[in-house]
């Protein structure tokens, strides 16, 4: 299996801003909950075309990311036509290689792969995302005071995207799945992406 995406990427977590767990410390939480998304600008997996849909995944884990034991849910764009939903669930599941083969080992248990309506929409340095029945997250950059750009890690040693993550702040994080929790105020991701393998 051979694929290439790129598009847009947003996380948000239970952690205060900066959270520490991409630098492999421990969560400010006594876990970690939260959720991943991603759109899909361009993209394809064995000729099969993944341009336009929408994944997000819920997670908790404990306090120790990289310790693993996370529970997660995979939401699957339900506008996926069959070859694609399978492909992403390749992909996003690790069966593909790539990055996310490397987090197989940390997935204690899946919960769930839902096909569902999803809603990314990218606003002015923000991101908004819906997954009908489950989740509601708005994030935006988040800048010093004085500072013309957020702060931008480039080499977090535990990061879901290679290209790097901008510093962001949660307005609304709800997740209303498997499980529940709501965060708003805390630790976001941002930044554009592309994975291979």
């Amino acid at each position: 299996m051979a694929f290439w995406l790129e598009g847009d990427y947003v996380d948000a977590c239970s952690c205060t801003v900066g959270c520490p767990c991409i630098f492999l410390n421990p969560a400010t939480e006594d876990f970690c909950d939260g959720v991943f998304a991603w759109h899909i600008a361009r993209g394809e997996m064995d000729g099969v075309d993944l341009s336009n849909l929408n994944v997000a995944m819920a997670w908790k884990s404990g306090k120790q990311m990289q310790d693993g034991d996370w529970k997660i849910v995979l939401y699957v764009d339900e506008r996926a036509e069959d070859d694609q939903s399978k492909a992403l669930q390749a992909i996003f599941g690790g069966q593909a290689g790539g990055l996310f083969e490397t987090l197989v080992p940390l997935v204690g248990e899946v919960a769930g792969v839902i096909p569902a309506s999803i809603v990314f929409e990218k606003t002015n340095g923000g991101r908004d995302i819906e997954v009908r029945d489950a989740v509601e997250m708005r994030v935006h950059e988040l800048r010093e005071e004085g500072a013309e750009e957020p702060a931008f890690y480039g080499n977090a040693p535990f990061s879901p995207v290679p290209q790097g993550l901008t510093q962001g702040r949660s307005e609304t994080l709800r997740y209303s799945g498997m499980w529940n929790f709501e965060w708003s105020g805390r630790n976001a991701h941002i930044n554009e992406f592309r994975y291979e393998a």
